[in-house]
């Protein structure tokens, strides 16, 4: 070939090599701080995925997951916790009107919502449905099977509701909420002091931190499992499955129920042996008495009327 056109191609062959490595390098570069502009990534998200990165996940499944349509930011989530914690500490009591009935049947009027009798009439077919990995939550972990769907029946509706909210929108919108101005507009209605504002963005941070801590968890539980972590739905608080587990008890305490090689909380066998495993660990074993049974349930939800509830639906099982 002459001279004259080898420069000329030698030059055109290095200009394509080089847009090809930075072509493959972007994604890279965008999720561990590089520009977020035409990746599909909204900023705000950028110190997260520089988080996520730099706890060693891959960078291009940080680039992905957050590139996904329709994921976005939500303050909203860390608003209304901000709300409830400083009307718990803040707001004066209002006094209850002398007819009202005790406040503990009235919140537990919020867990008889969810057992109308056809919802027990399901709760029964999915027993028969699943009988022998219920026997095996009654051999190997000692807790009776009643139990076990009382839970199911509670949480979820025994499948029906399973929640308004993706897990991971709203555990990374919490991870990303740690500044006061972000959650003013929940707490407009109040006087907040210097001292209270201080208070507030300290328990932003807290909860904060708790949301990045089960965001990695449910980020790992989905890769363990084969499923896509930014579609799995869940509670405003990120909990999810048949047995609404928050993605850290999922990672640690959830177990392949039907055998598959996977733990899919949304399968009822699994999502079975793992509430008998959770209850297992935490406490349950055969002979409780009843404030034992109700000591351990408080271990699954804090709630006084959702652990009677749980003993309640499951006599009527």
């Amino acid at each position: 070939m002459h001279t004259s056109l080898r420069q000329p191609l030698a030059a055109l062959i290095l200009i394509l090599l080089c847009a090809a490595v930075l072509g493959a390098a972007a994604p890279a570069l965008a999720s561990t701080g590089g520009p977020a502009g035409g990746t599909g990534v909204d900023p705000v998200w950028t110190p997260l995925m520089r988080q996520l990165v730099a706890d060693g996940f891959d960078a291009r499944d940080i680039q992905r997951m957050f590139a996904t349509p329709g994921l976005t930011y939500g303050p909203e989530f860390m608003g209304k916790k901000m709300r409830a914690l400083y009307i718990s500490k803040y707001a004066p009591a209002m006094p209850a009107p002398k007819a009202e009935v005790d406040p503990r049947r009235r919140k537990r009027s919020i867990y008889d919502a969810h057992i109308p009798p056809e919802r027990l009439a399901t709760v029964r077919y999915l027993y028969w449905e699943n009988q022998e990995v219920l026997h095996r939550v009654e051999r190997e972990y000692g807790v009776p099977r009643e139990i076990i769907l009382a839970f199911m029946v509670i949480e979820t509706r025994v499948g029906d509701y399973l929640g308004e909210q993706k897990a991971f929108r709203s555990l990374a919108s919490m991870a990303a909420t740690r500044t006061y101005p972000a959650v003013a507009s929940h707490l407009k209605q109040f006087q907040v002091t210097d001292p209270q504002r201080q208070w507030v963005e300290q328990r932003m941070n807290e909860k904060a931190n708790w949301a990045y801590t089960q965001l990695k968890a449910l980020i790992k539980y989905a890769t363990a499992n084969r499923m896509d972590p930014v579609r799995i739905p869940g509670s405003i608080y990120g909990a999810f499955g048949l047995c609404q587990f928050i993605p850290t008890s999922a990672l640690e305490r959830g177990k392949d129920g039907d055998g598959d090689g996977v733990v899919n909380l949304f399968v009822p066998a699994d999502a079975i042996m793992s509430i008998g495993n959770f209850l297992r660990v935490v406490g349950w074993k055969p002979g409780l008495s009843r404030a034992g049974k109700l000591a351990v349930i408080k271990r699954y939800n804090q709630d006084d009327a959702y652990a009677r509830m749980v003993l309640e639906i499951a006599a009527r099982l």
